[in-house]
């Protein structure tokens, strides 16, 4: 039975579980900032949210 390797770089996100090789592929390319920044990019947008309705 023949395995196969998946590689970001040619499949894309063909899978979940290629999610923490694609997560360390930014931190290489942008710095641990970016990564936090992705982390926290739920709690940001809910953080804008509350801002916009508390404006409104």
């Amino acid at each position: 039975m023949a395995q196969r390797t998946w590689d970001m770089n040619t499949d894309g996100m063909a899978h979940y579980g290629l999610m923490p090789d694609w997560i360390e592929d930014i931190r290489k390319v942008g710095g641990d900032e970016i990564v936090q920044d992705l982390v926290g990019g739920a709690e940001a947008y809910l953080r804008t949210w509350r801002g916009a309705e508390a404006a409104g």
